[in-house]
């Protein structure tokens, strides 16, 4: 195993050098501000809890928010860093051999071609988990740092742009770029059709993350204030229709039941909806109220397992794709 590592490593030395110079700074720049942060805070921890609109915390908030924003920003080349970092190291690994034409001859010399690939691609995922493991612990350090006042562990605040996540979300794009880079055999065009499967793939896993999390979702009316139900912290599944029987539905299964959705009238008060202004007017003929699907921070770990669990699937679908392909592959 350890000859076939050191040709791994000497064959992406360049992409390898690059990852990890990326991984360096952004870890670097993440942990300075959580310091800085840290430091802001303990000056007076009070000003960032009950006292955080008290004259004399002001300053002190400010500064936090200032640093807040570029914790965000950091936050944000990191989620797209874990994309990247698959896509960099999992695309050349078996594209850039059949560009090059030395696959032929490992396929024709070696015993097995599952062989020749196991080893490189266990490399690369190691590499992945090891970088994007660093980068989640200092995202998490971060994040919690910037934003003291809250529990992190049970708030969508950031989701997937910091924790786990980003280590699985790096996994996808390296079974993607794997896949496509065996299909294609050439480096370039297997990196831009990688980046746009990899886009596609994980619009469709979002979709079906917002399906899958309706059940853990609580459904907020138009006075959501009274009901002790707050957007801080939660995840929104979008707008919908509360029928008086207690249904959620979409415009389009409200359509489908004979409703005009177009010509709805809305009571601004209340959050809701009649067919006509005379209806309002005499609060008959309730067709239903408004409501935000929101997913409560306490089911973030929920979440977090529900998303690894779709992102792992489809990461080895990826994986087991490329095998079969530098399986059935003809030499060129």
């Amino acid at each position: 195993m350890l000859p076939w590592i050191r040709l791994s490593f000497a064959l992406q030395r360049w992409e390898l050098l690059f990852v990890a110079i990326v991984t360096v700074f952004l870890t670097g720049a993440m942990l300075w501000i959580a310091w800085q942060a840290g430091q802001l805070v303990a000056l007076d921890p009070s000003c960032f809890a009950a006292d955080r609109d008290a004259p004399r915390c002001r300053e002190l908030v400010e500064r936090l928010g200032t640093l807040g924003g570029f914790g965000g920003q950091l936050l944000s080349y990191t989620a797209v860093v874990a994309f990247g970092m698959g896509l960099v190291l999992g695309v050349p690994l078996v594209a850039r051999e059949i560009e090059h034409g030395t696959a032929d001859l490992a396929w024709s010399l070696g015993p097995s071609r599952t062989r020749w690939l196991l080893p490189r691609a266990v490399t690369v995922a190691a590499v992945v988990v090891a970088l994007l493991a660093v980068l989640a612990i200092a995202s998490d350090i971060l994040a919690s740092a910037i934003l003291p006042d809250l529990n992190l562990a049970a708030d969508f605040t950031w989701y997937g742009q910091r924790g786990v996540l980003l280590v699985m979300r790096g996994l996808l794009a390296l079974g993607i770029g794997l896949a496509v880079g065996a299909m294609l055999g050439r480096q370039l065009p297997a990196l831009l059709l990688a980046i746009i499967a990899t886009v596609a793939i994980f619009v469709v896993i979002n979709v079906a993350m917002d399906r899958w999390l309706m059940s853990d979702a609580t459904a907020a009316r138009f006075a959501f204030t009274n009901q002790g139900i707050s957007f801080v912290g939660s995840r929104s599944l979008g707008g919908f229709f509360q029928v008086p029987s207690g249904e959620i539905l979409t415009s389009d299964e409200l359509a489908a039941r004979g409703v005009d959705v177009d010509n709805l009238v809305w009571d601004d008060e209340r959050g809701e909806f009649y067919a006509s202004a005379a209806d309002r007017a005499a609060k008959r003929n309730l067709i239903g109220w408004h409501v935000d699907l929101l997913v409560p921070g306490s089911k973030y770990p929920v979440a977090v397992k529900k998303e690894s669990l779709l992102l792992g699937i489809v990461a080895a679908a990826g994986a087991g794709l490329a095998f079969g392909i530098v399986q059935r592959r003809r030499p060129y």
